[in-house]
């Protein structure tokens, strides 16, 4: 049979989920791999996510209007999303919104620049979707190497 890889993530939906559906003020920010960036994009009371527990963000995210990530490719930003926050990804600078992610779905509830906000907003109930759909294959993976590990060791 060939080499197989097996991955699960963990996506804490358990933890990132909206709980604040009223009136949201201010915003966030999220640093992490875009360090390199000017970091000009935030206001001077934006709460900084990047040092926060999962629960301390998810509370935070919950509570403020925008997110703004300096990093391009981070997971807090999905989380962010199911949180109820408007999300803007700073864009790096000559990269089109399809050379940072050429898959439209892993876009989904993403603001690549202010600019694409309408599109994320109208696309944001499908992140969740996206997220079970990686939660199933996680477990469809567990049960192959369950099944795997079962014949391997039957021999």
């Amino acid at each position: 049979k060939g080499s197989s890889k097996f991955t699960i993530l963990y996506l804490m939906t358990d933890i990132y989920q909206q709980t604040i559906f009223g009136t949201r003020r201010g915003s966030c920010h999220i640093i992490r791999k875009g360090k390199n960036k000017k970091l000009n994009h935030h206001n001077e009371d934006s709460i900084a996510i990047d040092d926060l527990t999962h629960e301390q963000a998810a509370k935070v995210f919950n509570e403020v209007e925008y997110c703004i990530s300096y990093d391009p490719h981070t997971m807090l930003a999905s989380y962010a999303v199911l949180c109820g926050c408007k999300v803007i990804i700073v864009p790096d600078e000559g990269v089109t919104v399809e050379q940072w992610q050429p898959i439209e779905e892993f876009r989904y509830g993403l603001a690549y620049g202010k600019e694409n906000l309408p599109w994320a907003e109208k696309t944001r109930h499908l992140v969740i979707e996206r997220l079970r759909r990686i939660e199933e294959q996680n477990i469809d993976s567990t049960k192959q190497f369950v099944e795997c590990c079962i014949s391997h060791f039957r021999k």
